[in-house]
């Protein structure tokens, strides 16, 4: 009877200490998954946004940088132009607009201190007296600082198959050693006469190369004609 007793005591005795040990795994086991959880959610949210503002960022200043230095090569390409001219009825200005349209030069206007006079044939005669006594009329204004321009076009009407005075004027006003004139006309059938060797012969010291000459009646469709032209010098 005794032995019985000590046999059903043991049994109870082991039964008891699995249930301890299994329930003791199952809180262990329950204590080792957060923390897995909580890395895994913590780093997720680190890495989408940075990778998103890297890919945008770069390339938003890399246009920026195109865009000004864009616009600073088109500034310093007309920094060196001047586009002066004279013009009496406003033909040969047409003509200086689109020059200056298409180089982004400066413009400058030959205004002569005492205007001529509206009436063509009033002009006809003072362009004469001042063609036969070789004159130099005196120019309203003048270029701030003709060492910045490497290059001149030079623009007038063409009167008796010649440069106008005040052009003559202009020319013996500047220094123009080592620059480039290009000059450019408007006239009534005449093209450029003896303008071209009027120009070597007051500065001869400048390199003068081919003009563009145009009807006054043609001027107001004579962009392509002009874009054809410059780019045909190689500026």
């Amino acid at each position: 009877m005794k032995k019985l007793v000590s046999v059903l005591l043991s049994c109870i005795l082991i039964f008891a200490f699995a249930g301890c040990s299994q329930q003791g795994n199952t809180e262990a086991d329950n204590t080792t998954t957060e923390p897995s959880a909580t890395i895994e959610s913590t780093e997720e949210p680190t890495t989408e946004p940075d990778s998103t503002e890297e890919s945008s960022e770069p390339s938003s200043e890399v246009e920026a940088e195109t865009s000004e230095e864009t616009e600073n090569q088109e500034e310093a390409a007309g920094s060196n132009i001047l586009i002066a001219y004279f013009s009496w009825s406003g033909n040969t200005e047409q003509v200086a607009q689109e020059i200056q349209s298409q180089t982004g030069g400066d413009l400058f206007e030959i205004v002569p201190a005492e205007p001529y006079p509206d009436d063509f044939d009033e002009t006809a005669d003072r362009w004469h007296e001042e063609r036969d006594s070789d004159a130099r009329p005196a120019i309203s204004g003048q270029v701030e600082d003709m060492s910045n321009y490497d290059i001149i076009f030079l623009g007038y009407p063409i009167w008796s198959s010649d440069l106008p005075a005040v052009n003559r004027t202009f020319l013996e006003q500047y220094d123009f050693a080592g620059k480039t004139i290009i000059p450019f006309c408007t006239h009534g059938g005449s093209s450029f006469g003896n303008s071209v060797n009027r120009i070597e012969e007051l500065a001869p010291e400048a390199e003068v190369l081919d003009g563009y000459e145009t009807y006054g009646t043609d001027v107001a469709g004579c962009a392509d004609e002009v874009a054809e032209w410059i780019s045909g010098l190689g500026l």
